[in-house]
C-alpha cells in the first residue's frame, strides 16, 4: 500500500473514533484527551532528550501535569497555567542535567503540550454539553478544512515556499487555500447550528488557519533541529501523532481565547 493508501485508511479509522468521542462527552472524551497527552508528550520527549533520560522526564511532567489537573478542579483557569509556569525552572534543571542539547526546547514542551490539551477539555466543558460538543466540532472540522485546502489549492497553483528551510512543500497559495477552507466550514457551521452570525465566525477561519500552519512550521522547525525526520511512527503514512495535530495543538488554545470573548455568537 503506497503512503497515500495508509494516510486515507488512517484517516477513516481515526476520524470516526476522534468524533465519536467528542460527541459523547464525559469518560470517553477524558480519556482521549489523556492519551493523546501521554503520546505527544512522550513523542516529544524522544525528539529533544537522549535514549537514556527521557522516561525521567517524562514521568516528571505527568506529575505536574497532575497537579496542575487537580488544581483545575478550583474552576480557575489561573491555578494550572501558574502551576505549568513555576515548574518550568525544574523540568528545565532536569533537562539540562540529562544532557539535551536544547534544554530549554524539552522542559517548554510539556507545558505547551498540557496547555493545548487543558483547552481541549475546556472547550468540551463549555457551559452545556450540546454547546460544548459543537464548538469542538467546528474546531475539528475547521483545522481538517485547513489542512484539505492547503493540500489542494498549494498541489494546483504551486508558487512561492512559505518556509521552505523548514517545511519545503508548503506555499503561500497553500496558506491562502487553508483559510478559504475554514472560512467556508466556520459559514457552513454556523448556518447547519443556526448559529447568529455566520460571517464573524467565518472569520474566525481566517486566524485559525494561520496558527494551525504555524503550529506544523513551529513542530518542523524543533524536528530540523534535532535531526528527525517524524516524530514517530504510530499513524501509518503520517508518522507520530505530533506529526498529524501539530497545527491542531496550537489552534486549540488560540481558539478558546476567540471562544471566550464571542461566546454568545456561537449559539442560535
Amino acid at each position: 500500500m503506497g503512503n497515500l493508501g495508509k494516510r486515507i485508511l488512517a484517516g477513516l479509522i481515526l476520524a470516526p473514533l476522534v468524533l465519536a468521542c467528542i460527541w459523547w462527552g464525559g469518560m470517553p472524551y477524558q480519556v482521549l484527551i489523556a492519551v493523546g497527552l501521554l503520546l505527544t508528550l512522550r513523542e516529544w520527549m524522544v525528539i529533544t532528550t537522549p535514549a537514556a533520560s527521557y522516561r525521567t522526564l517524562v514521568i516528571a511532567t505527568l506529575l505536574v501535569l497532575f497537579v496542575a489537573e487537580l488544581a483545575d478542579a478550583s474552576g480557575s483557569v489561573l491555578w494550572p497555567l501558574a502551576i505549568l509556569a513555576l515548574s518550568f525552572p525544574g523540568l528545565w534543571l532536569l533537562a539540562r542535567r540529562a544532557g539535551c542539547q536544547l534544554p530549554v526546547v524539552s522542559a517548554l514542551g510539556p507545558l505547551y503540550l498540557g496547555a493545548c490539551f487543558q483547552a481541549l477539555s475546556w472547550l468540551r466543558g463549555a457551559p452545556d454539553d450540546l454547546e460544548g460538543r459543537n464548538i469542538l466540532l467546528y474546531l475539528f472540522l475547521a483545522i481538517w478544512a485547513v489542512d484539505t485546502g492547503a493540500y489542494a489549492l498549494g498541489k494546483a497553483i504551486g508558487g512561492p515556499k512559505l518556509a521552505p528551510r523548514l517545511s519545503p512543500k508548503k506555499t503561500w497559495a497553500g496558506l491562502v487555500g487553508g483559510i478559504l477552507a475554514a472560512a467556508a466550514v466556520g459559514y457552513g457551521w454556523a448556518v447547519v447550528t443556526a448559529a447568529p452570525a455566520p460571517v464573524l465566525i467565518a472569520l474566525v477561519g481566517l486566524p485559525l488557519a494561520v496558527v494551525a500552519q504555524a503550529g506544523d512550521l513551529l513542530e518542523s522547525a524543533i524536528k530540523r533541529r534535532f535531526g528527525v525526520k517524524d516524530s514517530g511512527s504510530l499513524i501509518p503514512g503520517h508518522g507520530g501523532l505530533l506529526d498529524r495535530i501539530d497545527g491542531f495543538l496550537l489552534a486549540s488554545p488560540v481558539f478558546l481565547l476567540f471562544y471566550e470573548f464571542t461566546h454568545h455568537f456561537w449559539h442560535g
